[in-house]
């Protein structure tokens, strides 16, 4: 029901607020949690899709912002069967389970989903560093990342491989 009927309470997202800005400050204070914060917005560019921070917590501005409608939206926009993908782990068999995955899920219904907009990243053309915070931490933790081109990866569904223009290695 969680993925079909959501009801997204508003006194969960204010204690998920709360919980995010609090890790954001943690990762201020650790050095390498604020290189992972950091690090992105060097290699791809600050207004990229891929530059928010590795640590998966985002922005203080973006999460004080976000609101209920913000959430309901996105549910709207993204979770639709076309553009997820289904986990199931325990002892169970794929005989026995996809006939109640079929029963509980007919009513999700595919739909358009936007195309991302994920712009090509250009090398450096110098080292980058971003010296920012250093008098917040007792000491330096350095992070370092690059692109190589050509690298080569497989699509989990069909196994094929696929080549990465701009890989971070």
């Amino acid at each position: 029901d969680v993925i079909l009927n959501p009801s997204f309470p508003q006194t969960d997202l204010d204690r998920l607020k709360q919980q995010t800005l609090a890790s954001i400050q943690r990762e201020k204070a650790q050095p390498t949690q604020m290189g992972m914060r950091i690090l992105p917005g060097l290699l791809f560019g600050k207004d990229h899709a891929y530059a928010t921070p590795f640590t998966g917590s985002g922005y203080e501005s973006t999460v004080k912002t976000i609101t209920r409608d913000d959430v309901v939206g996105y549910h709207k926009t993204w979770i639709k069967p076309n553009n997820a993908t289904l986990l199931v782990v325990g002892d169970v068999t794929m005989q026995a389970l996809l006939p109640k995955l079929e029963r509980v899920f007919q009513s999700w219904k595919s739909g358009e989903v936007p195309k991302k907009n994920i712009s090509v990243v250009k090398p450096a053309e110098r080292p980058l560093m971003d010296p920012q915070h250093r008098d917040r931490v007792a000491f330096m933790r350095v992070c370092s990342g690059r692109f190589a081109a050509g690298m080569k990866a497989f699509h989990v569904r069909s196994g094929k491989e696929v080549k990465l223009a701009n890989a971070l290695t």
